[in-house]
């Protein structure tokens, strides 16, 4: 018997990295608060999301 898998994690966006992603030109990038990955469609995402 397999035990369920529980996915429970907290996405962590410290001022560097952000500021990283967004001088990016290619993916991963964000604009704005779009999170652009390569292969995955942009996703919106915003400070304090978990």
């Amino acid at each position: 018997m397999t035990a369920p898998r529980v996915d429970v994690h907290q996405h962590v966006r410290p001022a560097p990295l952000v500021a990283a992603l967004r001088a990016r030109t290619r993916a991963p990038r964000l604009v704005g608060w779009t999170l652009c990955l390569d292969g995955e469609p942009r996703r919106k995402t915003f400070p304090g999301n978990a």
